[in-house]
């Protein structure tokens, strides 16, 4: 019978109705389901949620990582920590012949290598009262052999002019003040002997080097404490060539000490009087 105008179509026949959602149910099973999400069953995925969280190996390599990084950082703060040990060193400029007092002196941190520490001291006391055998500088490390002992004069000190080389006066690299042993040598020996020691130059007089450039010669004034020194240095100039030699000064203190003076709270010992002498 045909269909009246206006009429709805038909819908698709029981049997294609049927076959259509049989093929949206095996197309929905098929889905697998996310991470995370519930099973047919409504029970969570656990061997999913698990695998996304790091093992014990990768654990114990992390905390490897971390420990090493605070050994670096503490190794790191030790290298460049202050140094603790202190050494002697002077707080103003001293010339040759000073007696150091207390205040001459003070402690310095350093770190330096143990040849070099040898010849510095870390105990002030016993300096005090010597006598500087060479100029110092400010903040300067000492060494105890560049300071002498005063000693006493066996009367009134005698005086010497002796014209020397540049070489025999240590290239005229003296001060008046500075003390000197005296050698002297002979034409064919291969031996120097030491004819008076801790002699203090008085005067240096280089006037007549002006023509002969470092060849030239220098007079130089000592003072001997004793009879028989002075006729040992005056015997050997008239017999050989002599010598003068002084003892090194003090190391330079390489950064500029930063402890200065020492702790005053220390008692300062009184300082010896009497000047330097000779044999």
């Amino acid at each position: 019978m045909a269909q009246t105008a206006g009429s709805t179509e038909a819908g698709p026949p029981p049997a294609t109705a049927r076959k259509q959602r049989a093929f949206r149910g095996r197309h929905a099973s098929s889905t697998p389901p996310s991470v995370g999400s519930q099973s047919v069953t409504g029970q969570p995925q656990r061997g999913r949620d698990r695998s996304l969280l790091p093992n014990g190996r990768a654990v114990l390599g992390g905390f490897l990582i971390a420990a090493s990084g605070v050994g670096l950082f503490a190794a790191y703060q030790q290298s460049n920590a202050a140094p603790q040990t202190r050494y002697v060193v002077t707080t103003r400029s001293l010339a040759p012949g000073e007696i150091v007092q207390r205040d001459d002196l003070g402690l310095a941190p350093a770190e330096v290598p143990p040849e070099m520490a040898d010849e510095m001291t870390r105990d002030w006391a016993p300096l005090v009262g010597r006598v500087t055998t060479a100029a110092l500088g400010r903040h300067q490390f000492l060494n105890p052999a560049s300071l002498a002992e005063p000693g006493t004069s066996d009367g009134p000190a005698r005086r010497v002019a002796l014209e020397l080389t540049r070489a025999g006066a240590i290239d005229g690299a003296l001060q008046a003040g500075a003390v000197v042993d005296v050698l002297a040598g002979t034409d064919g020996d291969t031996k120097a002997t030491v004819v008076a020691r801790r002699a203090r130059v008085v005067a240096l007089n280089d006037s007549s080097s002006g023509d002969l450039g470092q060849m030239g010669s220098l007079v130089v004034t000592i003072e001997v404490q004793s009879e028989r020194a002075l006729a040992a240095v005056v015997g050997a100039n008239t017999a050989g060539t002599i010598t003068l030699a002084t003892p090194s000064a003090g190391t330079p203190a390489h950064p500029t000490p930063a402890t200065i003076p020492a702790d005053p709270a220390e008692p300062a010992p009184k300082a010896s009087s009497g000047g330097t002498d000779g044999d």
